[in-house]
């Protein structure tokens, strides 16, 4: 609701403050949480509403529009904080349009003065407008255009703490437990984080100034600052800040004209005016030239057409061939539901393989690049069920690319690991490198999805192969990858209420059809899916959970609640969103650790613990019994690890179905997916990450340090050739596991047992292609061994022998043979036997070590094209070696 503030006591002058009265700018101001409308602006005790008594409306020829809100249907919805926000920024963007166009007044410049929450409902109202381009609602877009800066008052733009959330308690639910409103406005909440990532490219083109409070607020428990200053005044180049000596509610209350924070708003308001007509009309004309061309861009693809038509579910293409590679991780659920909307809007994006791009897309890329490359971005909140979308479309329009590929990019190292499996699939090669320039050179339509991009300093387009008739689809947390996107971009939430709940119900296997199935299931039901957020991934497990008989649906809410309060404190760095989903594992997984008396249940609990700190996808069940082959006919000590690994006499047979019988227990409670066809589970990164989130300081080390251990064994120190394809499959869980070691032990490795883990991984990271991380490796691994053990120790020397190769790999020649001839000159003066050293010439001697290291050198001056080495050796001298050590192992 809009309400016209108009002036009812004589104004003071302002001539000196020249500003133009031909032109007329409307002034909006939009309310917090805790007071009404006019309320919120209206001093208490003198009853002078500012904005209509004090602020001067002539002089500036400005009017004043007061925008209300309900609040309390806010603080008391079940629905998710996100969409509640974003229904209140299209009302207020609704309600201004209409008054605008009546007024015939759509270009007005605006400037907007909020106070606690309005803020955020006005970034995200503006954020909505920006991105209203289409001809049919481009009125909308006009706001955004229009508006020339923003004046916060105490808005609380990077969260509140819980006692200031607390401190009138105003959305106290009748049902125990925080409401998703309140989550949403603590610290770290995803939904203002995400709100803030929608606004930042919006701000170049905005003047903002930030006012905080000075004066803390009398609670029962103290004083407090409801905003403090670091979350109302964000530090910005470009933007103003300023105190104002009043409390929280305080600080938008002038009784006077000469009020210290009155004369600095109304400063700033006046300094806004003057600037605000001629940028105005310049963003107007850029917005006009900008949506005439993209208008026009349309209206050519439209007269263009397509050359090959779509099927109603897939896309066609001219190829012939059927789909030759197809990499996805796992098959899509079978309980699917919904999102048909968005599958066709992504369709219709893609269109088919070889149709030409609209010109009007990402401006990252050039030339060809943005002529020919289709990228479309799938962005929300984890949870939201982007990955299990882009499974189900692959599945669904598979027969329309010759190739399907799928990469893991949560990390650096995972998406290189990825990508020279691809290269080594092609046959070029295991490397990044050879991997991306296979599929930038061919000439088939293929699909690329990048899954997990949400590392915010990550180059995505490093990872997006050159070459026209691709589709490249992406996943992400991170809005600014948006920026990627040349044919559109989704911006997932919650499910639509009718589909959550249908998807609700189908975990759970209820059906409306069901016995004793009625109204009040019903309401159980969306009560549910609404405390949840209607996101994909707790639905799921809250659904499981009923169905499992651990809570019936009538009661599933109230303990839900209950845990979700009782584990506030303990999740202090989650946000919102994360509380709310984590709550839904922790119930089935306290109820498999109270059943650990089962060995199945107790298996499972050891087995999650295990995989917090293995990558979440692809996790390959032959680990279990590469590791169980490790150990037999070894003295190998088992007490550290748990006891489904301690099966020394336990048949393959039995132990393999103990493993798939805890594999059982968890995929039954949601908590993993086990695919048997290719024998791999996987989890949810929000699910990884709470299974590793949850363990105490002691138990996070020790089981570290377990599945290092693990993982380390499965390693043959031989690396035998019919194994390296699953030594590249531990890539990925290798990386995670040094990632989390070296945030643990900040000068890792610091034992020899983590350095001779640390040296297998690193001859994996070599027999892969990955130099660079295994020379990084191999480094610390001889540091702490000439530390520990000495420059003469065996462990020392082969260590370097191996840095050697890598260097060598490297094309780093000169420490290649600085290490070598280091080693010779080390192996030459400790030998194995006395007997060793009766030989002519003494320091010559036909051992064996020596010998490798002889050869070794050697082959470097061989391939350099040395006819001599150092002493003055024939560069035939590797033969004489090789017999040798020929010689030397055939003896007695």
């Amino acid at each position: 609701m809009i309400e016209y503030v108009c002036p009812a006591y004589p104004h003071i002058s302002f001539n000196s403050l020249d500003v133009p009265l031909t032109r007329e700018y409307s002034i909006v101001a939009i309310h917090g949480l805790d007071e009404a409308n006019l309320e919120t602006w209206t001093d208490p005790k003198t009853d002078i509403l500012w904005l209509r008594d004090l602020f001067p409306h002539e002089q500036l020829n400005a009017r004043v529009l007061a925008y209300g809100y309900n609040a309390e249907s806010l603080r008391s919805s079940r629905d998710s904080t996100a969409v509640q926000t974003l229904q209140h920024a299209t009302t207020l963007i609704a309600t201004l349009c209409a008054d605008r166009e009546l007024s015939n007044a759509l270009k007005r410049p605006t400037i907007f003065i909020c106070h606690g929450f309005g803020g955020i409902l006005v970034k995200r109202a503006l954020a909505f407008s920006s991105r209203s381009r289409s001809k049919h609602v481009e009125h909308q877009r006009s706001i955004y255009v229009s508006t020339y800066g923003i004046i916060f008052i105490g808005t609380p733009h990077n969260g509140m703490s819980k006692e200031a959330i607390q401190v009138r308690n105003p959305w106290k639910s009748k049902i125990t437990g925080s409401s998703q409103f309140q989550l949403s406005l603590q610290k770290h909440s995803e939904v203002l984080r995400d709100i803030t990532d929608q606004f930042a490219p919006l701000v170049k083109n905005l003047s903002i100034y930030y006012f905080w409070e000075q004066t803390k607020t009398s609670t029962a428990t103290g004083k407090i600052y409801i905003v403090d200053e670091q979350s109302a005044a964000p530090v910005q180049d470009d933007a103003g800040r300023s105190r104002i000596m009043a409390t929280h509610s305080g600080m938008v209350k002038f009784s006077r004209p000469t009020d210290a924070g009155y004369r600095v708003i109304l400063a700033t308001i006046c300094r806004f005016i003057k600037a605000a007509p001629d940028s105005i009309q310049s963003m107007w004309r850029n917005d006009e030239r900008l949506l005439a061309e993209e208008r026009r861009a349309e209206a050519e693809e439209a007269l263009r057409g397509t050359q090959f038509r779509r099927r109603s579910s897939t896309i066609e293409t001219n190829s012939s061939e059927i789909n030759k590679f197809y990499t996805a991780p796992r098959c899509s659920t079978t309980y699917f539901t919904g999102r048909k909307a968005y599958a066709n809007i992504l369709i219709e994006s893609f269109g088919d393989a070889f149709s030409p791009l609209d010109p009007s897309g990402s401006d990252l890329f050039e030339g060809s690049r943005k002529l020919n490359q289709k990228v479309f971005v799938v962005c929300g909140l984890g949870g939201s069920g982007k990955t299990e979308f882009c499974l189900k479309y692959a599945e669904e329009n598979r027969s329309a690319y010759w190739g399907v590929f799928w990469i893991d990019v949560s990390s650096d190292e995972n998406a290189e690991s990825g990508f020279a499996s691809l290269g080594l699939q092609a046959g070029r090669g295991s490397t990044f490198a050879a991997g991306r320039h296979w599929l930038s050179t061919c000439s088939e339509p293929w699909l690329l999805i990048l899954d997990n991009a949400d590392d915010v300093e990550m180059e995505v387009t490093k990872y997006i192969p050159r070459r026209r008739n691709s589709h490249v689809l992406i996943t992400t947390r991170n809005p600014r990858v948006i920026d990627y996107a040349t044919v559109g971009n989704f911006d997932f939430r919650g499910m639509d209420p009718e589909e959550a709940i249908a998807l609700l119900l189908k975990y759970a296997d209820l059906t409306k059809e069901a016995k004793g199935f009625d109204m009040q299931s019903q309401k159980l039901a969306k009560d549910i899916a609404s405390e949840l957020g209607y996101l994909a991934l707790p639905l799921r497990h809250a659904g499981t959970t009923i169905r499992g008989k651990i809570h019936s649906l009538e009661r599933y809410l109230y303990y839900y609640l209950g845990l979700r309060k009782t584990m506030r404190g303990s999740l202090q760095n989650k946000n919102s969103d994360e509380r709310s989903i984590i709550a839904t594992w922790e119930i089935p997984f306290q109820k498999i650790v109270a059943r650990s008396q089962s060995l199945e249940c107790k298996d499972a609990v050891d087995i999650l613990h295990i995989f917090a700190f293995m990558h979440f996808e692809s996790i390959p069940e032959s680990i279990f019994q590469t590791f169980w082959n490790s150990i037999k006919g070894t003295g190998t000590d088992l007490a550290d690890y748990p006891d489904i690994f301690q099966n020394r006499l336990m048949l393959n047979e039995e132990a393999e179905a103990r493993v798939r019988r805890a594999f059982g227990v968890l995929r039954d409670h949601s908590i993993i997916d086990y695919d048997v066809a290719q024998k791999v589970c996987s989890l949810h990164p929000v699910i990884h990450g709470w299974a590793r989130s949850r363990l105490g300081p002691p138990e996070y080390k020790w089981w570290l340090g377990c599945t290092t251990a693990v993982l380390a064994r499965c390693i043959s120190p031989c690396l035998e050739a019919s194994g390296r394809e699953f030594r590249r499959d531990l890539l990925p869980h290798i990386e995670s596991c040094l990632s989390a070691l070296t945030a643990l032990f900040p000068s890792f490795p610091e034992t020899t047992k983590q350095a001779t883990e640390m040296d297998k991984f690193a001859s994996v990271y070599a027999e892969n292609g990955r130099w660079m991380r295994a020379r990084g490796l191999q480094l610390k691994v001889i540091d702490l061994r000439m530390k520990i053990l000495g420059w003469r120790h065996e462990d020392t020397l082969r260590a370097k022998r191996s840095l050697g190769q890598i260097y060598w790999n490297l094309f780093q020649v000169e420490p290649c043979i600085k290490i070598q001839y280091n080693i010779m000159i080390s192996r030459r003066f400790m030998r194995p036997s006395l007997a060793s050293f009766m030989t002519w010439p003494p320091l010559k001697p036909d051992y064996v070590e020596y010998c490798t290291a002889l050869n070794d050198i050697d082959r470097v001056y061989g391939s350099l094209g040395s006819i001599t080495y150092r002493d003055g050796q024939a560069s035939m001298l590797s033969k004489v070696s090789i017999n040798i050590v020929a010689q030397t192992i055939q003896r007695p």
